[in-house]
């Protein structure tokens, strides 16, 4: 059982199933993702569609893959106001070195709002 501290309490982390999207990638993909989509921007969303070999056993699989309109493709990854777990930033960081040709983005959602905090 993973466990994170939240307010000085320990609590469950709960695992999702592969192919559902939690309430803050919903949030992403609904606010940030879907109007561009539908003002052309992008032209098509997969949800953890690709997975990346980091090593032996060890792969990375980012939230989203989006083709947009110019061809490029980028991949996001989104977090939420909790403090950043150490072994999803370590793969994005080590993906990002592996793949600098790859656009790569890590989105965090606090105080109501999305930002970029990391990208290559």
């Amino acid at each position: 059982m993973n466990y994170y501290k939240h307010k000085g309490k320990f609590r469950n982390i709960k695992k999702k199933k592969s192919g559902d999207m939690n309430k803050t990638e919903a949030k992403f993909y609904n606010n940030i993702l879907l109007p561009d989509k539908v003002d052309g921007k992008i032209v098509w969303i997969g949800y953890e569609k690709f997975k990346f070999r980091l090593a032996d056993n060890t792969f990375y699989t980012p939230d989203f893959m989006v083709l947009q309109a110019d061809g490029e493709i980028v991949f996001h990854e989104i977090k939420g106001g909790y403090i950043l777990d150490t072994t999803g930033t370590t793969k994005f960081k080590v993906v990002c070195e592996l793949f600098p040709f790859i656009k790569f983005r890590m989105w965090q959602y606090k105080n109501k709002d999305f930002k970029i905090i990391m990208e290559n």
